[in-house]
């Protein structure tokens, strides 16, 4: 079952789809193939590394923003080779292997 907020993630996901940038041609198609579209159908499976033209299936999950769970704060999935260049300025980073998660 889903819960009210992932609902309305999801809807709020489907709507921005809309836009020109998500459409083939569009500056943003490569990010909503590999990572929007995915999360809209809700099938299982891998998960594709976010550093944008990587092929890799993700391995480890970056959580931001003082996270010390899963389920603190946003997140990026990487490869093992894109791991470092996926962090960010933030203060904290907590990293999670995706085999760990499941």
């Amino acid at each position: 079952m889903q819960s009210i907020m992932e609902k309305k993630l999801r809807g709020a996901l489907a709507w921005c789809g809309g836009s020109d940038d998500f459409q083939v041609g569009g500056k943003s198609r490569d990010g909503w193939e590999r990572l929007c579209a995915p999360l809209l159908r809700g099938k299982p499976g891998k998960r594709h590394c976010c550093w944008i033209g990587c092929p890799d299936d993700a391995q480890f999950e970056i959580y931001y923003e003082g996270a010390v769970s899963p389920d603190d704060s946003i997140s990026t999935d990487a490869c093992s080779r894109h791991l470092g260049a996926l962090m960010t300025d933030a203060p904290v980073h907590v990293v999670f292997s995706l085999e760990t998660l499941q």
